[in-house]
């Protein structure tokens, strides 16, 4: 068994899940908490200059990115045994522009959403966006995902991530994109169940940060329908930070579960 991620081992997984893009840009990640001093001043890219495949090569924190095994993203196949799925309770929340110079990020100002997933209750923290998408499914990648960080009260980490396409634009997303990508202190008030695919048909598994330090132990919860943005949308998230994305990592003898999971109001 995998040990899981808590916020107070992660030296930078605090930032780096949230992370994922700027070249040359200093590592962090989405729980929103400390790193240690190598994590937070090393400097990472997606570029070929300090790129994914040197990750691990900038500093002995981060060997994970190349010698651990359940790393994230992979490869989702549309055949997978069935297992338990998560319960997604949501509410309206207030969310804060937080970019971390490797994300167009928010932070919830208060919980917005809580997962009940084996027996443990994760609280929302932050919502960021990856373009291109970094699971793919059938080897098919979409257009963007967006990532829904949730810690439960030891600091253990899951994930809520959605996939985007281009279509018709999204009104209940626009706040949300609006806040990511502008000044300092934008905020604004969304209600999750409006963010959330009305399908929720979804993947789970165990794997890690998809940034610097990839620590593993994250809980992933995969949502099979994507949700639809305008092409203008999209781009608004590639330009803030473009390419974003690391590749996908082997599978290994990890189990992938297809699960129907839940999602109803529930936060006051």
């Amino acid at each position: 068994m995998h040990r899981l991620l808590t916020v107070a081992s992660v030296s930078a997984a605090a930032l780096t899940l949230a992370a994922c893009t700027a070249p040359s840009a200093p590592a962090s990640d989405p729980p929103a908490s400390t790193g240690t001093a190598s994590s937070s001043t090393t400097h990472w890219s997606y570029d070929e200059d300090g790129g994914a495949a040197e990750w691990a090569a900038l500093s002995p924190e981060w060997s994970a990115c190349s010698t651990g095994t359940p790393q994230s993203p992979i490869d989702l196949p549309r055949d997978a045994p069935s297992g338990a799925g998560a319960t997604v309770l949501t509410g309206a929340v207030e969310i804060e522009e937080a970019d971390t110079g490797l994300a167009s990020q928010v932070t919830a100002e208060d919980r917005g959403s809580t997962v009940i997933f084996s027996g443990a209750s994760y609280d929302l923290l932050q919502i960021h966006a990856h373009t291109p998408a970094e699971h793919t499914v059938d080897g098919v990648a979409h257009a963007a995902e967006i990532h829904l960080v949730h810690t439960d009260s030891a600091g253990r980490l899951l994930v809520l991530a959605l996939f985007a396409e281009e279509g018709a634009r999204s009104d209940e997303w626009q706040p949300v994109i609006d806040t990511a990508t502008a000044e300092d202190g934008a905020d604004a008030i969304v209600d999750i169940a409006d963010l959330l695919p009305a399908t929720a048909s979804t993947w789970t598994y165990e794997g890690s940060l998809t940034t610097p330090p990839c620590t593993e132990g994250i809980r992933w919860v995969v949502f099979e329908q994507p949700v639809t943005l305008s092409p203008e949308q999209v781009e608004a998230l590639d330009a803030a930070h473009h390419h974003n994305s690391r590749g996908v990592q082997p599978l290994g003898d990890r189990e992938i579960v297809r699960a129907v999971s839940t999602v109803s109001p529930g936060v006051d």
